[in-house]
């Protein structure tokens, strides 16, 4: 589960595209989370890798003592003003490896798209702090472009694709096993998402393809060819042209 990308230093710099694209769509999956859980009244949630925070705000609007836990220093500052209007809703910066979280004080806990690329040792630290029978749920991403974002991207131009941690069903449920988990389930999730406009998107999307060291290294006529790649892309699919694509991920159910 190791990763060419820092992703401390990637969520932070992507946190107002992860506003304004991927919250939609995180937080359409956290509801999804809640309601299949069943949670009894008041409990108490963890949601690890927290991010902007759609499902810690959700667990919050249904009466559940709720912590959200980010690494990732300027999210985790966003979480916390995010959260000031909740107060039975709280956030900490800390590290899924080590969770500073007392042993069975939680009733279930979440992660979407954030604790896999952490390694074995944040499950097993997820799984310590979820009293024995508690729920957990775990999502991660199917397929290795990671979200249709990057699918188009990578697609466009296989200079900036990387090889990226994704599990397939029977790998994910052997992970969650191995780490210590009972009754686990994989189920596959898709989720609905908005798309920037064609002129827009290198634009929305650009702190995520900076980062690449293959786009940094292009010249200026080169990256303009990019740019344009990538809006007839998605004005392809915008058109029809093209098919729009998936977002695919796969949620872990366990019990602690």
């Amino acid at each position: 589960m190791s990763s060419p990308i820092d992703f401390t230093e990637h969520t932070d710099i992507m946190l107002p595209q992860a506003v304004r694209w991927m919250e939609p769509t995180t937080a359409e999956i956290a509801d999804r989370l809640l309601d299949a859980a069943e949670l009894p009244e008041g409990a108490r949630v963890l949601d690890v890798g927290a991010g902007t925070g759609p499902l810690v705000v959700a667990a919050a609007e249904r009466g559940h003592e709720v912590v959200g836990v980010e690494i990732a220093p300027l999210t985790a500052t966003y979480l916390k003003g995010r959260l000031a209007a909740y107060p039975r809703a709280s956030a900490d910066q800390g590290d899924a490896n080590a969770l500073p979280y007392a042993t069975d004080s939680f009733d279930a806990a979440f992660s979407v798209l954030a604790v896999m690329y952490a390694g074995p040792r944040a499950l097993a630290e997820m799984r310590r702090v979820v009293r024995p029978g508690g729920t957990v749920a775990i999502v991660h991403w199917a397929k290795p472009h990671m979200s249709p974002y990057t699918e188009i991207i990578w697609g466009t131009s296989t200079e900036l694709a990387v090889d990226l941690p994704f599990l397939g069903r029977a790998e994910f449920g052997a992970v969650l096993t191995a780490a210590g988990f009972t009754d686990v389930r994989v189920e596959p999730i898709e989720a609905g998402y908005e798309l920037p406009r064609a002129d827009e998107f290198l634009l929305d999307f650009e702190p995520f393809v900076v980062t690449s060291p293959a786009y940094r290294a292009m010249t200026p006529r080169r990256r303009a060819e990019l740019d344009s790649a990538l809006a007839e892309k998605v004005r392809r699919i915008e058109n029809g042209q093209d098919p729009r694509p998936v977002f695919e991920a796969h949620v872990a159910w366990a019990r602690a």
